[in-house]
């Protein structure tokens, strides 16, 4: 160090009566303590700030942040200056973060502070899956994971914006929900809807003639499926095949009942 002092006045010489220096002590700050979100936290919302104790001798803040462990990709030795709160913005959903605090001064920054992980919240959908119902039926939509919803298409549906909704399909169809959080963290989900339908279909009806009875001859839709008969006629007739015959004059009434699916006509 080499110091001159010099007295512009030029009438007389100056006097330096006293001469002080005072050099103090190199003090790097240490790492900031308490850090939130902490390691390995889950569930973190997407809204949430970085926290942090202050540190002694800090003058600011660096911060790291990114979605690599090996690599800060997103924010890099970004200067939060002297506070102890940082907003990184929206965070994304589901996404492991890792992020590093960093206090400087003067004098230089913290030595090797250590990088926190944490897990962001996400959103899993689930629906009450595959269900079958009879042509005509009525039947309620169910979906979970979210606080709101919005299901696709809005064909046949009450509401398509709330969790359960009633629809009354008359063909089978899928739907896809969308689930979201408060957040806006969203997940989708399907369901089918298997609409299942008895077509019965008279192949032959033979009328009453004098010294010939009547007979009907009737066809299903699914032959692979076990059905039931209820014939019901004049004069207390009833039978439970699929055709009938001897027939007297008069209308007959039928009830054809899939054994699997309970679906009738």
């Amino acid at each position: 160090w080499q110091v001159e002092f010099r007295d512009f006045w030029p009438f007389e010489k100056g006097l330096v009566n006293e001469v002080v220096f005072e050099f103090g002590e190199y003090v790097a700050p240490t790492c900031a303590l308490n850090l939130f979100p902490g390691q390995e936290a889950q569930d973190v919302e997407v809204t949430s700030m970085l926290t942090w104790e202050s540190s002694e001798n800090a003058a600011g803040y660096f911060i790291n942040l990114g979605t690599l462990q090996d690599e800060f990709n997103i924010l890099q030795k970004v200067d939060a200056g002297n506070v102890t709160s940082f907003d990184p913005g929206m965070l994304e959903c589901g996404v492991d973060y890792y992020y590093q605090v960093i206090p400087y001064n003067n004098f230089g920054e913290a030595a090797e502070c250590g990088v926190e992980s944490f897990k962001t919240e996400y959103v899993v959908a689930s629906s009450s899956g595959e269900e079958e119902v009879c042509k005509g039926d009525i039947v309620s939509l169910s979906a979970n994971g979210g606080n709101s919803y919005e299901w696709f298409p809005e064909d046949y549906l009450d509401n398509p914006g709330i969790q359960n909704p009633v629809s009354t399909p008359p063909e089978s169809i899928e739907y896809t929900v969308i689930v979201y959080n408060e957040n806006g963290c969203f997940d989708t989900t399907s369901l089918s809807i298997i609409v299942s339908e008895v077509v019965i279909t008279v192949d032959s009806v033979n009328h009453v003639r004098t010294g010939l009875p009547g007979f009907i001859d009737i066809a299903v839709n699914d032959d692979l499926d076990d059905y039931t008969y209820d014939w019901t006629g004049p004069n207390g007739f009833s039978a439970n095949t699929q055709d009938i015959e001897n027939l007297e004059i008069g209308c007959y009434d039928l009830v054809v009942t899939n054994v699997v699916n309970d679906c009738s006509a």
